[in-house]
């Protein structure tokens, strides 16, 4: 799904922020309005970011298939972006050197919502998704995280 967008850039290499942050709020509209039809109220407030762990839990009860597992990643992960960036700052931009969108915050760290969401949907529950918006917000690098050049 991101390469098709890095493709579509006009440089053939990665979206300008602009496009990026376009694609990624609309995903995330996507997300907000797909959360809602299974009874869900969404929007961007940042306490929202508790609820989405329990989201993850309820989906994976549904046996999802590889495809809904897929758009899922892509969806939350574009709303757990949102959530970053209109609650403590920073913009996205396109990771060539993971094949990626990212989140450049304040602090100048650089997160990546769609594999944290991965890594709950795939790994577990010791991939807080509500922790990792706590961590990213605070601007604070957690023990054993690494840095990354952006």
């Amino acid at each position: 799904m991101f390469s098709r967008l890095r493709n579509r850039s006009s440089k053939g290499d990665a979206p300008d922020d602009a496009t990026l942050a376009e694609a990624m709020a609309s995903l995330a509209e996507a997300f907000v309005n797909g959360i809602a039809t299974e009874g869900h109220h969404f929007d961007y407030a940042v306490a929202n970011a508790a609820r989405l762990d329990a989201v993850v839990d309820l989906f994976l009860a549904s046996q999802p298939g590889k495809n809904d597992v897929h758009s899922m990643q892509a969806l939350m992960g574009a709303y757990v972006g949102e959530l970053i960036t209109r609650n403590g700052g920073g913009r996205w931009r396109y990771s060539l050197e993971v094949d990626a969108p990212s989140v450049i915050l304040t602090s100048g760290l650089q997160a990546f919502p769609t594999f944290k969401v991965a890594k709950r949907l795939h790994v577990g529950s010791e991939h807080s998704i509500a922790q990792f918006i706590e961590t990213s917000m605070s601007g604070v690098l957690p023990p054993g995280a690494r840095r990354m050049k952006h």
